[in-house]
């Protein structure tokens, strides 16, 4: 018997990873969910392999990217305050 596995994407893993923490309040959820939106962003941005190829230096780059970017997220605008 073959057993196959299925690719999940990574879109499907923060998914997942939102429903499995059903326990968190209506807030922290939402919040997660416009980080995890961003990662997808970005590695649609960076041209990132399929989740099952992404490392820890994939992560590396989006974190250092998050750190040192001032207007990171698609629609920022600068301010002219």
């Amino acid at each position: 018997m073959v057993t196959q596995t299925r690719t999940l994407t990574l879109s499907q893993l923060t998914q997942r990873f939102l429903i499995s923490r059903r326990d968190l309040s209506p807030s922290t959820l939402k919040y997660y969910g416009i980080i995890l939106a961003n990662l997808e962003w970005y590695a649609k941005r960076e041209k990132w392999p399929e989740a099952e190829a992404i490392t820890r230096d994939h992560i590396r780059d989006f974190l250092e990217y998050v750190a040192n970017e001032s207007y990171r997220w698609p629609g920022m605008r600068r301010c002219s305050c």
